[in-house]
């Protein structure tokens, strides 16, 4: 069953100010992955939601958005004033009992599917997708800085101050989850890096790599 590392109070309230959120480009694509297979726009399930960062953006394109978490406390720190959007507490290879089965044009799993148990997650999956929706599954790695000393230090600080913290199913990120596939005839990955700045005085630039896999239920 699914990992459960984030559900402390204090650890929900840190997440909630502190994690961060996706450029708005990475849902325009998967918007643009919707559209182009004919999707429609009713319902949209984000599993692993945490308090909701990658969750809130789906909004603007689906009618319905629903969020799902292991953690009550993760969700007590979620949105709670958007009116398309509502949260329930439930496993990733479980989450069928939240979300009626052929209901979702659209199910995410955002930084979080190395965490469950894939066969029994593309199981939930294949039961609440209707025919032609889609899996999108995706995650953004480690930082980079242009600046050679700030990068060494960061660079340090991850592979050895923190070395022996992680689990090993952080690995996956470090791989940018390349050992992952998705159950669906015709799915394919991407990876793109995003840039922001840490502002004029600083010039610095920061990259994220981003990667993402989608696929698409048959039609019947």
């Amino acid at each position: 069953m699914s990992k459960r590392f984030f559900e402390a109070a204090k650890h929900a309230d840190l997440y909630a100010k502190y994690r961060p959120s996706y450029g708005e480009d990475i849902y325009e694509r998967i918007f643009k992955f919707c559209r182009d297979g004919g999707n429609r726009f009713k319902l949209a399930v984000d599993i692993g939601c945490g308090s909701g960062q990658s969750t809130k953006h789906l909004t603007q394109y689906f009618e319905q958005v629903v969020g799902v978490d292991v953690s009550p406390k993760q969700v007590e720190h979620a949105a709670s004033d958007v009116p398309n959007l509502k949260f329930e507490v439930g496993f990733a290879e479980s989450f069928s009992t939240v979300v009626p089965p052929d209901t979702a044009d659209l199910v995410t799993i955002a930084q979080a599917i190395h965490w469950v148990d894939t066969g029994k997650f593309y199981r939930e999956v294949e039961k609440v997708l209707r025919p032609g929706g889609a899996m999108v599954v995706y995650g953004y790695g480690n930082c980079t800085i242009d600046n050679p000393r700030a990068q060494e230090i960061i660079s340090k600080f991850y592979w050895s101050t923190l070395k022996g913290y992680w689990d090993d199913k952080r690995d996956h990120i470090n791989t940018h989850y390349r050992e992952f596939s998705l159950p669906y005839h015709g799915s394919f990955r991407l990876t793109a890096l995003y840039q922001t700045s840490a502002g004029e005085e600083s010039k610095v630039n920061i990259s994220w790599p981003v990667f993402m896999l989608l696929g698409q239920k048959p039609k019947e």
